[in-house]
């Protein structure tokens, strides 16, 4: 999925000139970039223009950033906003954050590489919200071919975002070999930053899809073993650096929920696996999934051999939100989701890990022929 990301203007909003000469040089030969140098002009423009992220200096007079982030949040909701601080605003920038106004800040002095990556990750997560958005407009007006499309998008957007999910983690793990601590520690935020809005558009992902089969539970069956060896084909690229993989399936089951969540499961469990290992040392561990039936069950084993968690944390991981930070890497991302779709659809998932041994176990009703 190619993404121009001129299609998604960028307002840059600082009422010192020369900054924002600074922004508009590193950013429009890849971006279409508005300017604004004060409060009011940038929410006259917000209102005007179909703007996708909203750039805002925190330290200006009349309305500072944080309150035109607030006022761009009334006026335009889905517009990602971001703030642009010193260290010294670095306290008031979090507050914001905190507070939901903000989906981020960004330190000054930055870099041309830093600014471009943020822009970004933020028109990444526009772009799926507005696709999401897309398919649900589609299914309310009840167009024939709304099915076909949403099968479609969904396919395509579990698939990117799996991948997405992956390289912010592996851009997690890079921030902290950085020598310089405050840059490494803003890479870092970046990183989770991005994979809460990772979380929250595959949750949007879900309930699109859910509408889409009429709500229906039974309204989907997938082949346990085809998306088993898709699930695994899909992330070898990027687990194999890390670990040997391997799929073994005894049998060839069908279960009540269609292909696309099921891979969501595998694809998140699989994921967390791939973030339970060090880089480098995939001759010294193993990531296998286990397919196979037990009485009117499906059940799917995932097991890695990363650091594990700690048993203090473990019956957490489902809990909303929950992360482990940062460590252990292999738990958190996805899972309250996983565990949704798994006891949705009738089934249960549960979670064992000791030192050097983390496995997951989902079982789902198979279905009947």
């Amino acid at each position: 999925m190619s993404i121009d990301y001129r299609q998604f203007p960028i307002l840059c909003v600082d009422d010192d000139r020369a900054s924002l000469v600074a922004m508009r040089y590193a950013l429009e030969e890849h971006f279409c970039v508005i300017t604004a140098s004060s409060g009011e002009e940038a929410l006259k423009k917000l209102i005007e223009h179909d703007v996708a992220v909203l750039l805002a200096d925190q330290k200006m007079p009349g309305m500072d950033g944080v309150q035109v982030c607030e006022r761009a949040r009334v006026l335009k909701p889905h517009v990602v906003r971001i703030i642009v601080t010193a260290y010294a605003d670095l306290e008031m920038a979090l507050e914001a954050i905190n507070r939901g106004q903000v989906a981020r800040y960004l330190r000054k002095p930055w870099t041309e590489d830093e600014l471009r990556a943020t822009l970004r990750t933020a028109i990444d997560v526009v772009h799926l919200q507005r696709l999401m958005a897309d398919v649900e407009l589609r299914l309310l007006r009840g167009e024939e071919a709304a099915l076909m499309v949403t099968s479609k998008l969904t396919h395509e957007l579990a698939q990117q975002l799996s991948f997405l999910a992956l390289t912010l983690a592996k851009a997690r793990v890079l921030a902290a070999k950085v020598t310089d601590p405050a840059l490494g520690a803003q890479l870092g935020e970046v990183a989770r930053s991005g994979e809460v809005h990772v979380d929250h558009v595959t949750d949007l992902l879900r309930r699109a899809q859910e509408i889409a089969e009429g709500h229906a539970a039974k309204s989907g069956v997938a082949d346990a073993a085809r998306v088993v060896e898709t699930a695994m084909a899909m992330i070898r690229p990027e687990l194999g650096r890390r670990a040997r993989c391997e799929a073994i399936i005894e049998g060839r089951p069908q279960v009540g929920l269609p292909a696309t969540e099921l891979a969501q499961v595998l694809m998140n469990l699989l994921a967390n696996a791939w973030r339970a290992l060090p880089e480098g040392e995939a001759h010294k561990h193993r990531v296998s999934i286990h397919l196979r039936t037990e009485d009117d069950l499906a059940i799917f084993t995932v097991t890695d051999s990363g650091a594990g968690i700690p048993a203090e944390i473990l019956p957490r991981i489902w809990d909303e939100g929950f992360t482990t930070k940062p460590e252990p890497k292999g738990a958190g991302l996805g899972l309250h989701i996983v565990r949704g779709i798994v006891v949705r659809r009738g089934g249960k998932i549960t979670a064992e890990s000791e030192p050097g041994k983390t496995v997951f176990i989902v079982k789902l009703p198979a279905v009947r022929d």
